[in-house]
């Protein structure tokens, strides 16, 4: 199932999608697509040493730093259910980790920059990817002001999240 896009009454614009090849897509072209912001916001994130998937976030991830583009990760810190590796997973995105916050008991997935936000169930990770869950998301696009309240809502959230970081 790819995406539609629909807009509820006429405000909004939005696009289900529901197949986690097309999730991993949206996921990467928010990243390659940012200007000023982008935040990933996913409990678990991970891909085997190596792998294409791996390779593509990095490349997307070093090509948004070039660009001065303020880059926030919020991940799953160190409570029971967090494997002590998942911090080591995410130092390969970036050079150094003051990009990198680690928030206790986190199940949010959220890709934001500043034109479009993606709520869903995937975490960013190749297991999410290949498993048997049946994953999905609504992205939201920014295109006028009803939304543009709406996306800073959405920001609230997150730089809340960064305040509960260990």
């Amino acid at each position: 199932m790819g995406g539609k896009e629909k807009k509820t009454r006429g405000r909004i614009s939005m696009k289900f999608i529901g197949d986690p090849n097309d999730l991993y897509k949206e996921i990467l072209s928010i990243v390659r697509n940012s200007k000023e912001y982008l935040y990933i916001v996913s409990p678990y994130i991970g891909f085997e040493k190596d792998s294409s998937h791996l390779k593509a976030f990095k490349y997307a991830f070093r090509e948004a730093l070039k660009r001065n583009v303020n880059i926030s990760i919020i991940t799953r810190g160190r409570d029971p259910q967090a494997p002590p590796k998942n911090i080591y997973i995410i130092r390969d995105f970036l050079d150094y980790q003051d990009h990198i916050f680690l928030v206790p008991y986190l199940h949010s997935k959220i890709y934001c920059n500043e034109s479009s936000v993606l709520i869903t169930s995937l975490n960013l990770s190749i297991s999410s990817l290949f498993n048997q869950n049946h994953e999905s998301g609504v992205v939201l696009t920014r295109k006028n002001s009803i939304e543009a309240q709406e996306h800073k809502k959405v920001i609230s959230y997150i730089e809340s999240l960064k305040y509960r970081a260990n």
